[in-house]
């Protein structure tokens, strides 16, 4: 995920700033993405601003642009991949005037859904594929890139994790990370993307009832880097993938160590956010942590050295059944 779209007043759109120069020129095949700049993309941001968005209008693709291409995208069923080219434009063209409504579905992910929003990947179907190795690597390749992730970018690992339901404090590991590497390699560990505890003095007390509110990350995409040795092992720090180490997530504000729907959706109002999730050594029957990812001491040693070692750099992508 990447940082929110930051509210700024709307700018005066005319009509030639809909589909002009540079959008044509993406559209025939000079794509725009994270890091163009110029006439181009500053045609893209008056476009998306004339369709509801707010974005500061500096011809620079950067996080928040990107953020409200793929919400555009989502809303109007085009592949959302953070990229303008010919698809896109043509849903520019075609939107041309009117305001997108960015709660509307899109194009379903993998599974399926008809409750998707863009802003996080859609719930899907958990189970394990059958086949070899290769066929195996592009079932789980093709859930990452079908939530809007990257495979293995400038050679580094990919982590897909796969959260088992909605999550919520328990006392087993549960869920399902899959490594993917960029010589084809698949392998598979148990963990858990979720709390196991249900309440922390050290969490933050989000709705000012004097208790702790322990929390989980949502699903999105994310990028991993080194943090050092956390509970007697390497760990690495979660991060969005603009660099923020501020993640969405849901709190458990009445500590019951469930995150219901009205939870989750309050949360999301709120724009609650974890600070200091990592990727680390857990108890060797029992995840131990207010909101990081953890397996058992051998999962997790198996883990180091599927993703490279202590000083590894990956992607990770975390999905939830439905």
């Amino acid at each position: 995920m990447v940082a929110p779209v930051t509210a700024r007043p709307r700018p005066t759109v005319t009509p030639t700033s809909e589909v002009g120069a540079g959008l044509r020129a993406a559209a025939s095949g000079e794509y725009l993405r994270r890091g163009s700049s110029g006439e181009g993309v500053l045609e893209l941001q008056r476009a998306l601003n004339a369709r509801g968005w707010q974005l500061e209008e500096d011809g620079k693709f950067g996080a928040a642009t990107e953020a409200a291409l793929r919400e555009f995208q989502g809303a109007t069923g085009a592949r959302v991949d953070g990229v303008v080219g010919p698809e896109t434009v043509g849903k520019l063209t075609a939107s041309a005037g009117t305001q997108v409504n960015r709660r509307d579905p899109v194009t379903p992910q993998p599974g399926g859904t008809s409750d998707y929003r863009p802003s996080q990947p859609a719930p899907v179907e958990l189970g394990a594929p059958s086949g070899d190795e290769r066929q195996r690597y592009d079932y789980y390749a093709s859930m990452v890139r079908r939530a809007g992730g990257e495979v293995c970018p400038n050679g580094q690992p990919t982590v897909l994790g796969l959260r088992a339901g909605e999550g919520g404090a328990a006392r087993e590991y549960r869920d399902r990370f899959i490594v993917l590497t960029p010589d084809g390699r698949v392998q598979e560990f148990t963990g858990a993307t979720y709390p196991g505890q249900s309440s922390s003095r050290a969490s933050p007390d989000v709705t000012g009832d004097g208790r702790g509110d322990v929390g989980m990350i949502r699903p999105g995409n994310y990028t991993v880097v080194p943090n050092g040795e956390h509970a007697g092992a390497a760990s690495f720090h979660v991060r969005t993938r603009d660099g923020s180490g501020s993640i969405p997530g849901w709190r458990d504000t009445n500590q019951d160590g469930t995150y219901t729907g009205t939870e989750r959706a309050a949360s999301e109002r709120r724009r609650d956010t974890l600070t200091g999730v990592l990727f680390h050594q857990g108890n060797s029957s029992a995840p131990s942590s207010i909101g990081c990812q953890t397996m058992s001491p051998s999962e997790y040693r198996r883990f180091l050295d599927a993703v490279g070692g202590p000083r590894a750099s990956f992607t990770f992508t975390l999905l939830a059944s439905r």
